[in-house]
């Protein structure tokens, strides 16, 4: 869920704040609309992040009002890192569990690299399970098979757990990575487009649980996943010829 507020001017009544209210919560992707007369505000609460001219849109045939985005929001909308908390702890709790296994037994670096991806998968799928719906719409707002063909929200968290399940029990080991190189590059394509475009749109990698916008660490995030996956073909090819 996304939380914003804005300024809104050319109210001048509770008959104003109510017809604003109204013309909000109509919307598909609002889901909660707090209109404040004495502050001339607005606070939404989004499932989809809307930009400032698509809220617009929604006013405009019901009056002569302006929309202006909070100052002290878009100088929060800067990086931070502690934004992404959630995200790194998720990370780092699962980095520290694959070297857990790896503790008792000789660790070697494509054993801790195949468990440290199960474990990324089961968990990250986790999350979207929580909210289907709501990492659906969320996830066609970017990724470039999402936005053409819904129901592939709907069962990405499917193949997440599936690929979860097969990096831990070592299954097709290539058809395992394959895959994973695939659904991952058309969503960082879509990341790369949205970064670029600089448009706010939430980060459907922890579901919609988190309200984690989208940036460059998305993109890293991806990107290392592409790596260790192209790294276990290389390896496995190679000790294929060796053997």
């Amino acid at each position: 869920m996304i939380v914003k507020t804005y300024q809104i001017n050319g109210m001048h009544c509770m008959g104003c704040v109510n017809k604003v209210q109204k013309a909000f919560i109509s919307h598909n992707h609002i889901s909660e609309a707090d209109v404040n007369l004495k502050n001339a505000s607005v606070k939404l609460q989004m499932t989809n992040k809307l930009q400032l001219d698509e809220l617009m849109d929604v006013l405009k045939n019901i009056g002569d009002y302006e929309m202006i985005e909070n100052e002290s929001e878009i100088h929060h909308n800067k990086f931070q890192l502690s934004t992404y908390k959630p995200l790194l702890l998720v990370i780092g709790f699962i980095l520290f569990v694959s070297i857990l296994s790896s503790y008792k037994t000789s660790f070697q670096l494509m054993n801790w690299m195949t468990n440290f991806m199960g474990g990324f998968f089961i968990a990250f799928s986790f999350f979207k399970f929580l909210d289907l719906n709501g990492f659906s719409n969320s996830f066609a707002t970017y990724d470039i098979i999402a936005k053409k063909w819904k129901g592939y929200g709907k069962i990405y968290p499917f193949i997440e757990l599936g690929l979860g399940v097969a990096y831990l029990l070592t299954i097709h080991s290539a058809i395992t990575n394959t895959i994973c190189i695939l659904i991952l590059t058309a969503s960082t394509i879509g990341v790369i487009q949205a970064v670029l475009s600089k448009k706010q749109i939430q980060c459907a990698c922890l579901g919609t649980v988190f309200n984690l916008p989208m940036s460059t660490v998305t993109i890293i995030e991806n990107f290392t996943m592409i790596l260790m996956a192209i790294s276990s073909l290389i390896f496995d090819f190679f000790k294929q010829i060796i053997t």
